[in-house]
């Protein structure tokens, strides 16, 4: 696969190996293939899973009843510009307990409509505006992936760079995972061959994902040592 196709599938990590499956050029494609969704699901939705986790515990514990069921109203919405419109609304509304929450969801809506530009900065301002550490490590994982995924895998990096720097363990595998998919499309090789050599050390991590992680270091040593970066 040439590197104008890499560019085209920018627009996700697992599209693009999908793309180099169905070519089939390594003996692993049926197996990475049935892996995909797995991949996909590790990558993508460990941001979503984490900051629901930790941001819903703000309007959960709010005393004001109001602002709490106004908020469920607006989740129970289909998803859309309308709910992100309807969110927008009540941000300048809510007391400031709920709004990690609605920045939240704001950023997620906004993820699911690929308005990356507007899901970066809600979630720069989910990080500034919470005081919790977690939410403030997801909410910088989730800048990162929206920047890497409007097309700007450098200032992604720069992100998650200092982020492996003082974020706890437990956030390493996702950060690793983001900082191999925004180095693979910077085409940075060595970074990207670094980050999924440290994953593929981990000892929980399954076989299929394994092999997923070795098909990825095999064809990264060979861009390597092309001397391309």
């Amino acid at each position: 696969m040439n590197q104008n196709d890499d560019q085209q599938q920018q627009g996700g990590f697992s599209q693009k190996i999908a793309g180099e499956v169905n070519e089939q050029i390594h003996p692993l494609a049926q197996k990475i293939q049935d892996n995909l969704k797995l991949i996909a699901l590790v990558i993508g939705g460990i941001i979503v899973i984490a900051a629901a986790v930790t941001g819903y515990r703000h309007y959960k514990s709010a005393s004001i009843q109001d602002a709490r069921q106004r908020l469920s109203a607006v989740l129970a919405q289909d998803r859309g510009k309308e709910k992100i419109q309807a969110l927008q609304d009540l941000l300048g509304s809510v007391p400031g307990e709920l709004r990690p929450g609605v920045l939240l969801e704001l950023a997620k809506s906004s993820m699911e409509q690929e308005d990356y530009s507007g899901a970066a900065s809600y979630w720069e301002r989910v990080a500034s505006e919470t005081g919790d550490r977690n939410l403030r490590v997801v909410a910088t994982l989730g800048k990162a992936k929206a920047l890497r995924l409007q097309g700007d895998p450098e200032a992604a990096l720069d992100l998650l760079q200092d982020l492996a720097e003082t974020a706890p363990d437990r956030y390493s595998r996702s950060i690793n995972f983001e900082i191999a998919g925004a180095a693979e499309q910077a085409g940075k090789w060595q970074q990207a061959l670094s980050a999924y050599q440290e994953l593929k050390s981990a000892s929980d991590i399954t076989s299929g994902n394994r092999e997923f992680l070795q098909y990825k270091i095999s064809q990264l040593q060979q861009k390597a040592a092309g001397g391309n970066s």
